[in-house]
């Protein structure tokens, strides 16, 4: 592989994931799904109706997550995991996303 291929690659995994060190000390990419979350912001005043529509937004994102990711297994892998397998031979860590749970990836 070039230095310029190289280099664009690397450019690639910084957009698409995260770095985590290998067992031989360097480091290496890790693949994660996207996946939506929010923020919720304090409130001073309880309101039992709030927290049921934030449960909800929560539930929702969740069930939307989990259907995103069923919807994968019947789709081809997408570019940025064919190019890192075509250029190390392996697929990445994280990948595929529904064998890898936030506890054991």
């Amino acid at each position: 592989m070039s230095r310029q291929q190289a280099d664009r690659l690397r450019t690639v995994i910084k957009r698409w994931g995260e770095t985590a060190p290998r067992k031989d000390g360097l480091l290496d990419w890790r693949y994660r799904f996207p996946k939506l979350c929010f923020i919720e912001f304090p409130s001073n005043e309880p309101d039992g109706r709030r927290s049921y529509e934030l449960d909800k937004l929560r539930a929702n994102l969740e069930q939307a997550h989990r259907e995103a990711i069923d919807d994968l297994r019947l789709s081809p892998a997408p570019a940025i995991i064919l190019a890192y397998k075509n250029i190390y031979g392996v697929f990445p860590n994280g990948w595929p996303p529904w064998e890898f749970t936030e506890r054991n990836d």
